[in-house]
């Protein structure tokens, strides 16, 4: 099953009462409320729980034997860690950056590869908290952040970001939208000095574009092509950006993939395969610091599914 097709599960009213309960009485009692939610996802979303199950097998097989166990118990565990993350990007967006823990590492890299004053293509996963790396972006570096993303399966959640969305900061681009102009756009904002922000571990919704399968965690998986022609294009520095939570805080970590990235037409996809691979090995190290982080809840492994 393509990401793409897994229909949102968002259940607006629910949201609003978990966080109220969070205002009210803090993150202990949230946690309480969460459970039965957390335990009625598990038994009603197969397609999920198999995924949880595949990826923490997979983690285990090829980390360092402190990873949880693959259990309908680390399973819970996992939903628990995704809702957690869904309150901090809605207590990010409310202005409440001030009331998560965080530690940066690597700060530097983001303002070497903009010193000369363009920006840059950012890209990260659907690990730990990216909101987190967006906000903060905005606050540290004045840069407005460009966020290429799929909005058809989230479209309730998103809405119920609006309200509190840094849209003058964070601009939402939908990749349903994109068009041959849009690289002009985009470049023109790099130009400005905004960084382009695309996640690097989902396939692309159209079944035309390319694909490159790599070891992840163990296992053959493919990765979009997109980001790394994307850079290309816009002739600009790649870094990977992640934020991890680990334990009471989030790590957020940046590292430089290149300063420019070409990519010859007649042999594009070999020369995209170092820079993916080097963000795939990346994300595996994030997944093994922060075991509970990744939250790609649909067949992630296996020959690329049927896009059309």
């Amino acid at each position: 099953m393509h990401w793409a097709r897994i229909p949102e599960a968002t259940f607006v009213p629910g949201i609003r009462i978990l966080l109220a309960l969070h205002a009210w009485f803090g993150r202990g009692v949230f946690r309480i409320a969460l459970w039965p939610v957390v335990l009625w996802y598990a038994l009603t979303r197969p397609t999920a729980r198999q995924a949880s199950l595949e990826y923490l097998e997979r983690l285990g097989r090829t980390g360092d034997g402190r990873t949880p166990p693959p259990t309908f118990a680390s399973v819970l565990r996992h939903f628990e860690a995704f809702a957690e993350t869904l309150l901090d990007t809605l207590l990010v967006w409310g202005g409440r950056v001030d009331a998560l823990r965080y530690e940066r590492r690597g700060a530097e890299v983001l303002a070497r590869a903009t010193a000369s004053g363009r920006g840059a293509v950012v890209i990260t996963a659907h690990v730990g908290n990216f909101e987190l790396c967006q906000v903060l972006a905005t606050r540290h570096n004045s840069r407005r952040v460009n966020v290429l993303m799929h909005t058809g399966n989230t479209a309730r959640f998103n809405a119920l970001l609006e309200r509190q969305r840094l849209a003058d900061r964070v601009c939402l681009i939908p990749v349903e939208d994109l068009a041959p102009q849009s690289a002009a756009l985009l470049a023109a904002r790099v130009d400005a000095g905004e960084l382009v922000a695309i996640a690097g571990d989902r396939l692309p919704v159209s079944g035309a574009a390319p694909v490159l399968v790599t070891p992840f965690l163990g296992a053959p998986a493919a990765f979009p092509v997109g980001p790394y022609v994307l850079a290309a294009v816009l002739g600009c520095p790649l870094v990977a950006l992640f934020a991890t939570r680990r334990g009471a805080a989030y790590v957020i970590s940046a590292e430089l993939l290149a300063e420019r990235v070409v990519l010859p037409r007649e042999r594009r996809q070999a020369a995209a395969r170092p820079l993916l691979e080097h963000f795939v090995r990346l994300l595996e190290a994030e997944c093994r610091a922060a075991p509970l982080g990744w939250f790609n809840f649909y067949p992630f492994w296996g020959s690329p599914p049927d896009r059309r």
